[in-house]
């Protein structure tokens, strides 16, 4: 809670103080080691739990509130990459709580779903194309990992209705947002310049972008 708490407060203050936003990288990696040990040594997924909660809530800190911070005073080098490396580190996160608790309950999906969205729309705003696959791969091999570990009883209906519900969700919110890409970005003052005057997402890309679901 207290490092769900910290990445809020990191956020805000960068948002009234220009001169926090240069701390706010290294503050944040700091926070980010803590709560990865966390998980490691003291995350309990084996029912439903608040924890849950607080790391959709921190995800979603360290996803979007960056974005408010870029919306204020632009792009920076270290604010690039934090986009392209936290989504990632944080879904790796999570699969390494999932792999420590292979008999995790049903409710880390829908908190693992909630972060890949996350990670997928900071990515695909970033043009971080190698990132969006990395975080599909992530939640498919967690996936398969889980249903090799868990007994076969355990997946009734609801399993399978949520694998269709967020294969479903998950292709049809890239196909969205890399259509309405420059869209968002003139929304959110961040319409290309040089360093993003290449070409948009490419047809083939996303054709193929259904495809890592369908590996369940």
């Amino acid at each position: 809670m207290l490092l769900t708490i910290a990445m809020i407060c990191a956020v805000i203050l960068g948002t009234k103080n220009k001169g926090w936003t240069q701390a706010f990288i290294p503050f944040s990696s700091i926070a980010f080691i803590a709560a990865a040990v966390w998980v490691v040594t003291r995350f309990d997924a084996t029912g439903f739990s608040f924890s849950y909660v607080l790391i959709l809530v921190y995800g979603a800190a360290g996803c979007l509130g960056p974005v408010f911070l870029v919306m204020k005073f632009g792009k920076s080098d270290p604010m690039r990459q934090w986009f392209k490396v936290f989504p990632v580190a944080l879904s790796l996160m999570c699969l390494a709580g999932l792999v420590l608790n292979p008999m995790c309950a049903f409710y880390f999906w829908p908190m693992m779903l909630g972060i890949q969205i996350l990670g997928l729309f900071v990515s695909l705003i970033f043009r971080a194309v190698i990132q969006v696959f990395l975080l599909l791969a992530i939640f498919v091999a967690g996936g398969i990992f889980w249903m090799l570990n868990i007994p076969a009883d355990a997946m009734g209906a609801g399993f399978f209705i949520f694998i269709l519900g967020a294969g479903s969700v998950l292709s049809a919110g890239i196909l969205v947002v890399a259509v309405q890409l420059p869209k968002i970005l003139a929304a959110i003052k961040m319409a290309p310049g040089k360093e993003n005057s290449g070409p948009m997402i490419p047809e083939k890309w996303l054709s193929a972008a259904p495809v890592p679901v369908c590996l369940f």
